[in-house]
């Protein structure tokens, strides 16, 4: 965005009284803007010319909900059912009692994954402020049973409820928002012991994380990515280095001894389909 159109929107903040810690967000571009080449965010914020600044679009999150079960737990997730069954050693089927595709039991599965997920991607970023209120949503979802595969499409906000069709079902997806606050303070997830309690994944999240570090091991361009394209600064870098590695090495771990389970693919588990694996990427 030009600069001088930005101004515009800082002043227009001000007009509109808002304080306290965004109030002073906004009131720093006034004071980045005074001498932009010798700014602390010089290198960070600004276009070569100094004529622009950088920003970000992000895809509308219209018709979420606040997912009210976690956000009411805040950081002790332990008294989220998702968590509990999450963490839980034994096999899905043993915990959930059955693999009927049912309302509860999708909910279940896809609960678990969610949870190992976010847990993993605020642990990686170190993410300090996923649990001080409003950051944590979720979407409704229709899974349905289509031959030899599970669908799931999005429900609209103002949709039928589904019918009462045995191979359709409707249960919460997560969406995380508010993601501002990675590799900047503690690491929530690292400070409660999350990580190690990670019990069951999805085999294609793990699979993945694993290629990931393995990837930013073997080819620096990918570190070069992180610093230059997203824009981390080298200690930045650094730190999300060590939390990937030590996820990877974990999670690793954890599955060599069999405290891991790859159990969360719903073709698996209720129509006994073996999941593809991921892609493998092919040197040019």
């Amino acid at each position: 965005m030009d600069i001088e159109q930005h101004k515009q929107v800082v002043r227009l903040a001000a007009q509109m009284g808002i304080h306290r810690l965004v109030g002073k967000s906004w009131s720093l571009f006034n004071t980045y803007y005074q001498n932009p080449r010798n700014s602390p965010v010089a290198q960070a914020l600004f276009t070569s010319d100094f004529s622009q600044i950088y920003g970000a679009l992000l895809e509308d999150t219209h018709g979420k909900e606040l997912y009210a079960e976690w956000l009411k737990a805040g950081p002790n997730l332990g008294s989220v059912r998702a968590f509990r069954n999450m963490a839980d050693g034994r096999p899905v089927k043993a915990i959930l009692g059955s693999s009927d595709f049912s309302q509860t039991n999708v909910q279940a599965l896809v609960g678990m994954r969610d949870m190992s997920e976010m847990i993993l991607l605020d642990y990686l970023m170190a993410q300090s402020d996923r649990f001080s209120g409003g950051n944590i949503a979720d979407y409704n979802f229709v899974y349905a049973i289509e031959g030899d595969h599970i669908t799931e499409t999005r429900q609209s906000k103002h949709a039928n409820p589904a019918s009462n069709d045995a191979h359709q079902v409707i249960v919460k997806r997560l969406t995380l928002v508010d993601n501002d606050a990675g590799l900047l303070n503690e690491n929530t997830c690292e400070k409660k012991g999350y990580l190690n309690q990670i019990s069951h994944m999805h085999p294609d999240t793990y699979n993945r994380l694993i290629a990931f570090a393995k990837k930013w091991n073997d080819d620096s361009a990918v570190k070069e990515f992180f610093h230059k394209e997203c824009t981390l600064n080298r200690s930045q870098v650094a730190r999300l280095e060590k939390d990937l590695m030590n996820a990877a090495s974990t999670l690793q771990a954890r599955h060599a001894a069999g405290k891991l389970l790859l159990d969360l693919d719903l073709d698996e588990f209720f129509l006994h389909t073996t999941p593809q694996p991921p892609p493998v990427a092919v040197a040019e």
